[in-house]
């Protein structure tokens, strides 16, 4: 039986809220890096079986 989520909280962009960067090279600095980003997890997430 496979089990999935309900509920999926993502701190974006890197470097606020709960999260850290170790490098302050990854930090995001426009909006569109964000979504990018944002947009690459959720499809790993996603596709994953």
């Amino acid at each position: 039986m496979k089990r999935r989520a309900d509920l999926v909280s993502v701190d974006n962009p890197g470097g606020t809220g709960y999260n850290f960067v170790d490098d302050t090279k990854l930090l995001v600095k426009t909006g569109v890096e964000a979504a990018v980003d944002l947009t690459i997890l959720l499809k790993e997430i996603f596709n994953k079986e």
